[in-house]
């Protein structure tokens, strides 16, 4: 009896330490969907089979974030066929792996990538993937002015004035003027959108 009890133990103990090893390899942060953007019609991508919103820009570009702690899979699902495929910068040593219209690249740890495709810087695909945020301003404080994930806002002009920070957070959205006479010790920061 005392043989099988220790031997559950060894299990319990290798089991919820590989269940605690799950939770903490991979993890990645992605943001809520801003309530009136539509996504790119150029790029899916979903990490670790989680769908990300992509974002079209008037650039011809187009542009996805996240947080992430360890290694991440990046499938990229484009609405044409792919024949080459450059991950740059070069020096970040990523390697894609593509087929037709399916482009999978695998991170070690948080970086910023352009996907260009078939020798063409024409419509990249921009990828920020971000280490998790830390000191995030409070939304109770007065002189912080928050903007929420999951929305879209355009407040016109913004003035921040001395001490105040302007936080834009992950799945955010905001198109304003940001303007600023003589002030000290301003901050802009955040996750989010700001056009």
């Amino acid at each position: 009896m005392r043989v099988k009890e220790k031997t559950l133990q060894r299990f319990l103990l290798i089991f919820s330490f590989l269940f605690t090893l799950h939770i903490t390899v991979g993890a990645v942060k992605i943001y809520p969907i801003p309530t009136g953007l539509k996504p790119s019609v150029a790029y899916k991508v979903f990490i670790n089979k989680q769908e990300v919103f992509v974002y079209d820009s008037p650039v011809p570009a187009a542009y996805c974030s996240f947080d992430m702690s360890n290694g991440v899979e990046i499938v990229i699902k484009v609405t044409r066929d792919v024949k080459w495929v450059d991950v740059r910068p070069l020096a970040a040593g990523v390697t894609p792996v593509f087929k037709d219209s399916t482009i999978r690249i695998y991170l070690k740890k948080p970086m910023q990538l352009s996907i260009e495709l078939n020798g063409s810087i024409n419509m990249p695909l921009f990828i920020f993937a971000n280490p998790f945020e830390k000191n995030i301003p409070s939304r109770n404080d007065p002189n912080v002015l928050f903007f929420e994930a999951g929305n879209m806002y355009h407040p016109g002009i913004i003035t921040l004035k001395d001490n105040q920070t302007l936080y834009v957070e992950g799945g955010a959205f905001v198109t304003a003027v940001i303007e600023s006479y003589h002030a000290k010790n301003i901050r802009i920061c955040g996750r989010g959108g700001l056009d």
